[in-house]
């Protein structure tokens, strides 16, 4: 099993948020602002529920966040 790479995660939850908020993207994840922000600087490890809705939301695979 790959372990998770948390400073990928990191750059490509900033890349995919482009130029939106951390309040609009978050809302659109269905996370506050402040948790978006622990997601976007490794402070926080995003739940399984939560990879999923970056899945969804940007149909992306889960290999796409490389594990």
């Amino acid at each position: 099993m790959k372990e998770f790479n948390m400073a990928k995660f990191c750059k490509d939850i900033v890349t995919l948020r482009g130029k939106e908020t951390q309040a609009a993207f978050a809302q659109k994840l269905g996370v506050n602002r402040a948790t978006l922000s622990l997601l976007e600087n490794g402070k926080q490890l995003p739940t399984l529920e939560m990879l999923n809705r970056f899945c969804n939301l940007f149909q992306k695979l889960s290999t796409f966040f490389k594990f």
